[in-house]
């Protein structure tokens, strides 16, 4: 658990969530297989790479990455109508902007996303700067990220904030295209 502190920081809340959540999800399933599993990835994540030698680990793998995989695709399409409808409501001076959970539910959203994404890089074994198609799909992520926040945050005219979330959703197509296919493109 020593990234988790690390990514953490002074924060022992935050850290205690993470154990939990990691704890919750790998180790408290239902089925044996998950349970294998997820001692596989937690060796991986403290040892370093941990293989499926055996085919009970291939089977709890194949039993696990649908699911992730569709809670990743799940998540992007929560976080991208989190961003439409709060780019109407912001558009259109609604009260309902100042509500807390919606300002807090698009970050929980989007933390969710981001462990997501890093789960499926270990299960598929392909990495960023390892792989260019995913570093090319981490700079569209990262150029949605930014243009997306100019279109919230930004205190130019109503036509910049409509293109920069035009740009957004170009940058978010892109990278479903990259994750698609998973051939880079602007890369090499």
């Amino acid at each position: 658990m020593t990234g988790v502190l690390w990514v953490a920081g002074r924060d022992n809340r935050l850290a205690a969530l993470i154990k939990r959540l990691f704890y919750e999800a790998f180790f408290i399933a239902r089925k044996p297989e998950f349970t294998r599993f997820g001692m596989l990835l937690w060796l991986s994540y403290t040892t370093g790479p941990v293989f499926a030698d055996t085919p009970d680990d291939m089977e709890a793998f194949y039993s696990i990455y649908p699911a992730v995989k569709h809670t990743h695709l799940l998540l992007i399409a929560v976080s991208v109508t989190l961003l439409l409808v709060r780019f109407v409501l912001k558009e259109r001076q609604s009260p309902l902007m100042a509500r807390k959970w919606l300002k807090i539910t698009p970050h929980i959203v989007d933390t969710f996303l981001l462990l997501s994404g890093l789960l499926l890089c270990v299960l598929i074994k392909q990495y960023p700067f390892v792989d260019t198609w995913l570093t090319e799909k981490i700079l569209a992520v990262v150029a949605y990220i930014l243009l997306a926040f100019m279109a919230m945050r930004s205190d130019r005219n109503r036509l910049f904030r409509v293109f920069a979330l035009i740009g957004a959703l170009g940058w978010i197509v892109y990278a479903a295209k990259l994750a698609h296919f998973k051939q880079a493109v602007l890369i090499g």
